[in-house]
This record gives C-alpha cells, sequence and structure tokens, in this order.
C-alpha cells in the first residue's frame, strides 16, 4: 500500500512539472532561480513580474534555450547579441540558458565563440522542463525563444529556428509592443 501511494505521488508531481510543456502566450512564465558562468545566482522575479526589489523597474525578459552541440542555436546567437547591443539601454534583458550542460563545457563555448550574453545554466533541465524545453522523456526541442513581459507574463514564445524569420526584426517589434 505504501509504496503505491509514493508511486501515485510520483505520477502525480511528475505530471504537474511536465503539464508546463503547453505554455502559452499569456501564461503566467515560469519562476526560475539559476546560476551563471560566473557563479552568481538570478532569479526572474530580479527582472519582471512581481518583484525582489521594490527600487527595481520591471522589465521584458528574453530567453533564449540553446547547447552548444545545437548548430541551429548558433544562428540565433549573434542575432541576439546584436539586439541586446543596440537596444541596452531599454528595459530588457537577454539571456542564453543552457540546457543540461556542464559548466565546464558552457564556459569553454562561450569563451571559444566570444558570447558576451549573459549564459544562466541549467544543469537539472529544472527550468528547460517548466518552459515546455523538455519533455517527460527527456527529448528537447531547441533552440527556443521565449519573451516575458514586464508583469511576467508570456508574451511570445517560439520553437526552432527559420533562417527565413527575420529574428531581428521580430524581436523589434514584439518588444516593442511590450515597452510602449
Amino acid at each position: 500500500m505504501r509504496f503505491r501511494l509514493c508511486t501515485i505521488i510520483l505520477l502525480f508531481v511528475s505530471t504537474t512539472c511536465f503539464s508546463l510543456d503547453s505554455l502559452k502566450v499569456g501564461d503566467p512564465a515560469p519562476r526560475f532561480v539559476l546560476k551563471n558562468l560566473e557563479g552568481n545566482t538570478l532569479f526572474l522575479s530580479d527582472f519582471c513580474g512581481n518583484l525582489r526589489n521594490d527600487a527595481d523597474e520591471p522589465h521584458v525578459v528574453v530567453l533564449s534555450f540553446f547547447a552548444t552541440w545545437c548548430v541551429p542555436c548558433m544562428s540565433e546567437i549573434p542575432i541576439l547579441e546584436k539586439f541586446e547591443k543596440d537596444f541596452n539601454a531599454e528595459r530588457i534583458k537577454v539571456f542564453l540558458i543552457d540546457v543540461g550542460e556542464e559548466e565546464h563545457r558552457i564556459a569553454e563555448y562561450a569563451m571559444k565563440k566570444k558570447i558576451n550574453l549573459p549564459i544562466l545554466i541549467d544543469n537539472f533541465l529544472t527550468t528547460s522542463k517548466h518552459y515546455g524545453i523538455v519533455n517527460q522523456r527527456g527529448q528537447m526541442r531547441i533552440p527556443q525563444l521565449v519573451i516575458i513581459d514586464k508583469n511576467g507574463l508570456i508574451a511570445y514564445k517560439h520553437a526552432g529556428y527559420n533562417k527565413d524569420m527575420d529574428l531581428r526584426e521580430m524581436l523589434i517589434r514584439k518588444i516593442g509592443e511590450l515597452l510602449n
């Protein structure tokens, strides 16, 4: 009986964790706490939604889930870097979230590719699962781009990289709407 109860609880928790796989525009963005490559802990609530620090002003947050082995991800990162550089005076934060790799591998890769965007490490895949990047069978869909508005709501979500889509233009349009 005890084994069955534990199994039922485990199944419920697993189902709950992966039910967020269907995040839609307008849904609250799942909160996260992740470390960056410098070892600092960052909270989503440091930047948008119900801010941890009342003195701060909320940002629009762009998350790009990636892995160092993902070729399409590498096409997206330079576009995001240029976008962030060109609009760094705005209330926008762009983060790369590495999905499940070891920190030393990510750091070497970032140095080799001269990546300047902040990289957050999701080595336990918790955030990736909550955002629907990784499903319950461990399959991932990357790159995946998520834009979160100042109120902490999903404003845009897109899986994959489409070379025919003008990513920079889409970011300017979507984020411009959110900042006004």
